[in-house]
């Protein structure tokens, strides 16, 4: 290459893919995805706004996130994309919310949206007990039957401010109750993984994963763009040496997200209930516009989807990619046009470019093989057993 590179830059990360598949002539171990998941917390409840006050989405706002989705999803980027409601339950009680329409609206248009447990109240879980982070678990669980919502796990669960994960006494009952999957916050760093794509065990109980989430400038008091541009500058006027306008503090967080998408960051981002309100009777809402500005970004660079998983679909892969690392694969190119992968540790194996993969022989176990075209690449999982092998057609 004849100019300069970073891990920061645009460029770098755009070609960076084409680079590994033009050194390995379309033939190496790993696999390359995009993905865009963004967890909204707080779903239910009301939060306090920047400067003062609270705000609690209404039926309209459910309304304009609902239609706003729908034409995200006929973007390139956003074809699989649905939210992530992160939801407290207590705000779903009668009389919890003077002229509460969001709940009953929330019942008749709830199936387009993935969900998630928040707990009940939002309590901090840092120093509660036994009984009291159990029934925070269990009475959200009850909220989520009550009201019919689709695809919920009990596995996940997101924490109010991301607190509990070292009180022994509500990982205990977390566990207790079939919660398998948790969040950390990156912006912490004994909250980041290892390494890329992986998650973090839970250092009170390994059994419980915690999947690295991203925080970001799109703060969780702002519902409008006066808002969130008077809160983000009084936090980083200084810094800049002015204020910002809306555009440019759009500009420049679309520019943020786009690295995690550029780079193939599994991790979910967060985000809060305030960021979906339909700020000016229109359809319009924050979070929207960060992620249509993050959308053209893309499009001028990629011509493929985004994934969105679930959270605990997001936990496997995470897991996957864990025990990918962990293996000690050793893949060789064989003269006769085969390749032969070989394992110390059990684990699926991801092959970019074998455009036949059948089995031409194998030691062990026998591998199980899948395989999918992904942005124009095909891709196959070999699931081997440890300490085996197996040789594979190329083409």
């Amino acid at each position: 290459l004849t100019f300069d590179n970073a891990p920061w830059l645009i460029h770098s990360t755009v070609l960076a893919h084409g680079l590994v598949t033009w050194a390995n002539r379309g033939l190496f171990l790993g696999e390359r995805h995009t993905y865009l998941s963004a967890q909204i917390d707080d779903v239910f409840l009301a939060d306090e706004m920047w400067p003062t006050g609270e705000f609690r989405q209404s039926a309209k706002d459910w309304q304009a996130t609902i239609n706003w989705q729908a034409k995200f999803r006929t973007r390139t980027l956003g074809r699989n994309f649905r939210y992530d409601m992160v939801f407290n339950g207590l705000g779903t009680v009668s009389g919890q919310y003077e002229n509460d329409d969001l709940t009953p609206y929330v019942r008749t248009n709830k199936s387009m949206f993935k969900w998630i447990s928040h707990t009940y109240t939002h309590l901090n879980l840092d120093n509660v007990d036994y009984a009291t982070a159990l029934s925070e678990i269990t009475k959200n669980n009850q909220a989520a039957s009550n009201l019919g919502l689709p695809g919920y796990n009990k596995a996940n669960m997101v924490t109010g401010q991301i607190s509990g994960l070292r009180n022994a006494q509500f990982i205990k009952a977390a566990y207790d109750a079939g919660i398998r999957y948790l969040v950390s916050d990156t912006s912490i760093p004994s909250h980041r993984p290892a390494s890329p794509n992986v998650g973090v065990p839970n250092w009170i109980d390994p059994r419980i994963l915690m999947i690295p989430r991203h925080a970001n400038n799109l703060f969780f008091n702002v519902s409008t763009p006066a808002e969130w541009t008077d809160e983000y500058n009084h936090i980083y006027r200084a810094y800049w040496g002015r204020d910002l306008s809306y555009a440019e503090i759009l500009d420049n967080q679309a520019e943020l997200l786009l690295g995690f998408l550029l780079k193939g960051d599994v991790s979910p981002l967060m985000f809060h209930q305030p960021n979906l309100r339909d700020y000016n009777g229109l359809g319009n809402t924050l979070l929207g516009d960060l992620l249509d500005a993050v959308a053209n970004k893309y499009e001028r660079l990629y011509n493929f989807p985004a994934l969105s998983p679930t959270m605990n679909n997001l936990a496997v892969l995470l897991q996957r990619r864990q025990a990918y690392n962990e293996s000690g694969v050793v893949a060789t190119r064989n003269a006769n046009n085969t390749v032969t992968l070989t394992v110390t540790k059990g684990a699926r194996i991801p092959v970019t470019g074998l455009v036949n993969g059948g089995v031409v022989s194998y030691t062990g176990a026998a591998p199980s093989i899948t395989a999918e075209t992904y942005a124009g690449q095909r891709i196959t999982y070999v699931t081997l057993a440890a300490g085996a092998s197996v040789t594979l057609k190329r083409n």
